[in-house]
């Protein structure tokens, strides 16, 4: 194939490229660092680059595949690197190797790129914009590393134990703080406000109770326990509040005085407003997942149970379409969950800002194609989910089958006296 063909030659059956392009293509492999790439490597490149011109010229977008995990020691580039912030509450995932990758969208059809018109994503039912559950992933992760096997569980498939019992874990996976944050957060401006005051005994006290938080942060840092550091601590700390406010009231001394006394005291009552009410107030997005579809590489259809309220405050969201869900009628408390790499995620249709967001990316540059997770759940043998739906019943039919010959089978252990 001449890659620099002219139009309507024989050999051009690719997007063509420019010269520039085909140059620049060949020096990126031909660095003396690197050393001389492989031919396949070179002719991926090349691929990308005809790709990559086609799409400039049609003002098209151009969507190419970048796998999480190739490797066999990356299958899961983000497992065991999540962990949750003792002090803030946050959820921090940090993914490592060199086949981890970014990407934008997740495919569930299987291919490697996508040249299309931005009105054509949203015709796309296979495309979809990954929206991260942090807290979801968090607690999966424990629940993989303490390798928590429940009895319930014993008769799905094998290897999703952890990621069902991740889902059915009550959490909140609304983009809401909930008061998920340490007490012992404000007890910094607390002990610099106390020490303002000169009063040193007062001082050692607040500073044990600060200590004594971190440490019960600490300890109870687990998806079964993080919820109880407030409560646990809220009585010390309510009368704690009530004691400054009291001295604040009353003390007198320097101007230095007040002003830390009054920090203290404004700094205890943000703990229990914006720490323990706030998570009163947002225990109603807590909420469940209980899977009512499964396909292939980890994807889900569950039912949310709790947050009932959550699309009132949030906004709707778009129904899947029923090729890829599998179900006639797509309720509001119906959602498309996916597990790549170990990160749990929410994968929802894209929407028309989605397909505009898209756009400009590839715009703005036009030299590197938009990456898409490719989740190879659907292809052409399998283009929808009711054909996964009559493969799984074909292979209940046949091992139903296997077990009724089973259980007809009685073998004679006993032959002319003689046992078998």
């Amino acid at each position: 194939l001449n890659p620099c063909a002219e139009p309507g030659s024989r050999g051009a059956t690719l997007p063509k490229m420019g010269r520039r392009d085909l140059q620049a293509a060949f020096r990126k492999h031909q660095r003396p660092s690197i050393g001389q790439a492989s031919q396949a490597s070179i002719d991926e490149e090349l691929i990308d680059c005809r790709f990559m011109a086609d799409a400039r010229r049609s003002g098209k977008i151009l969507l190419k595949r970048v796998n999480a995990a190739t490797g066999p020691d990356e299958l899961s580039p983000f497992q065991g690197r999540c962990w949750r912030n003792v002090i803030s509450g946050e959820i921090q995932l940090m993914a490592s190797g060199v086949n981890c990758r970014d990407f934008t969208l997740v495919d569930l059809w299987t291919r490697e790129r996508i040249v299309t018109m931005e009105p054509d994503l949203l015709g796309d039912p296979y495309l979809f914009r990954p929206v991260p559950m942090p807290y979801r992933t968090w607690i999966f992760h424990q629940l993989s590393k303490a390798g928590k096997v429940y009895a319930s569980m014993a008769a799905v498939t094998e290897g999703t134990s952890a990621i069902r019992a991740a889902l059915a874990e009550p959490c909140i996976d609304a983009p809401v703080s909930a008061g998920r944050w340490s007490p012992s957060m404000a007890y910094a401006l607390i002990l610099l406000g106390v020490a303002a005051t000169g009063d040193m005994p007062f001082f050692l006290v607040e500073t044990v109770i600060a200590i004594l938080l971190y440490v019960t942060s600490v300890l109870l840092n687990s998806p079964a326990t993080y919820k109880y550091i407030r409560p646990f601590s809220f009585p010390a700390r309510f009368v704690l509040m009530i004691f400054l406010f009291i001295k604040c009231i009353t003390m007198k001394g320097t101007v230095l005085n007040i002003i830390g006394m009054t920090l203290a005291t404004v700094s205890t009552m943000i703990d229990i407003i914006m720490g323990d009410l706030f998570a009163l107030v947002n225990l109603r997005h807590s909420c469940s997942y209980e899977i009512i579809r499964e396909f292939p590489n980890r994807v889900f259809v569950v039912r949310r149970k709790g947050a009932v309220n959550s699309e009132a405050t949030f906004g709707q969201r778009m129904p899947v379409p029923e090729t890829v869900s599998g179900l006639t009628e797509w309720r509001q408390n119906y959602l498309l969950i996916a597990e790549i790499g170990g990160l749990v995620v929410e994968l929802r249709p894209l929407t028309a800002t989605d397909a505009r967001l898209v756009s400009d990316d590839f715009m703005e540059d036009c030299k590197t194609p938009v990456a898409f997770n490719g989740l190879d759940t659907y292809n052409s043998e399998f283009p929808t989910a009711f054909h996964h739906k009559r493969l799984e019943l074909l292979k209940k039919e046949q091992a139903e089958a296997l077990l009724a010959a089973e259980d007809d089978f009685e073998p004679d252990y006993k032959t002319n006296g003689h046992e078998r």
